[in-house]
């Protein structure tokens, strides 16, 4: 019976560890496709494509694509194992879809390094899926998630249900309600952030499309945002995974971020005075520009702001300020 409990404890050490490296891997995964998504759809909308379908089915597939693996990573992150057969399937799907990829290629790119462009994300799309599907299959660890019941009797498989659930009880609420609030924090910025950025540049790209008018315009300050939302999308991936870990000094990184955000401000100040001073831009698409710029640095602070002020977020930073002490 000793032997056995050794190689139950040994069992719940990989187990706990295999349970964060799925979760960081889901997390690496989602932001990888979200990050695809929004450049390959700005790559396609610098396309002088005088039918508007075309743009519009890129779109709507990519979104229909976002939310399939969305419901496989949301499997997983609940370490539902129909998550990993799924992975598999879609993945294959995915393969199946990419026979459409080579004419995409062979349209008319201006500039060509466009196109040098979409091919790098093309496989980097690729190579990211793939890594993906050999961990799950391939990580000892990960495994180890849906294999107890390979590694110990029923009895034994009980006892380990009934001591995670005292291990669960035990935590405190306090440490609960505070990683709660981390995770809405993190999914707030995340979903904002990445999600916005795709529909920003769906929406603008159709407007060049249906107001011939404005689309050399609307091409320029779709290329200004896209900048900007890139920028922050990246900027603020790091403090996303670590307030989704539930780090108690992921909130600092708030800051941290935000003092980006305002130093990429000032570097682009020039940029700013050179897209006002455009006579060829009109004055209503220079107004949508300020209006959009202004929106989303709002939504930033909201969400910043909310999850700071939040009475648990202050209180740990007071905790870890005294105990820094």
């Amino acid at each position: 019976m000793a032997r056995q409990s050794s190689y139950q404890r040994e069992f719940r050490k990989r187990q706990r560890q295999g349970k964060a490296d799925l979760r960081f891997l889901v997390l690496l995964e989602l932001i990888a496709l979200l990050f695809y998504s929004a450049l390959a759809l700005y790559l396609v909308s610098r396309l002088n494509i005088e039918n508007q379908t075309f743009y519009i089915y890129f779109g709507i597939s990519l979104f229909i694509s976002l939310l399939a693996w969305c419901v496989v990573f949301r499997l997983l992150w609940h370490f539902n194992q129909l998550g990993k057969l799924l992975y598999w399937v879609f993945l294959a799907i995915s393969a199946y879809c990419y026979r459409d990829v080579g004419g995409l290629l062979e349209m008319a790119w201006e500039p060509v390094f466009y196109q040098y462009c979409l091919i790098g994300l093309f496989i980097f799309k690729c190579v990211s899926l793939l890594y993906g599907g050999i961990r799950l299959a391939l990580s000892a660890n990960i495994r180890s998630i849906w294999s107890m019941n390979d590694l110990f009797d029923s009895e034994l498989a009980a006892m380990e249900a009934q001591t995670e659930r005292k291990e669960h009880i035990v935590r405190s609420k306090q440490d609960q309600a505070t990683a709660l609030i981390l995770k809405k924090t993190a999914w707030l910025l995340g979903g904002f952030l990445y999600l916005s950025m795709i529909i920003l540049y769906l929406v603008l790209g159709l407007m060049g499309n249906s107001l011939p008018q404005y689309e050399e315009a609307l091409r320029t300050i779709q290329y200004q945002l896209f900048s900007e939302c890139l920028f922050s999308a990246l900027l603020w991936s790091v403090a996303i995974m670590m307030l989704h870990m539930g780090r108690a000094w992921s909130p600092y990184l708030l800051y941290v971020c935000g003092g980006g955000e305002f130093i990429r401000a000032g570097l682009s100040y020039v940029q700013y005075v050179q897209l006002y001073q455009n006579i060829f831009i009109q004055t209503e698409i220079k107004l949508l520009f300020t209006l959009l710029a202004f929106l989303r640095y709002l939504m930033l602070y909201f969400i910043c702001r909310n999850a700071l002020r939040h009475p648990i977020i202050r209180a740990l930073r007071s905790h870890e300020a005294e105990n820094n002490e």
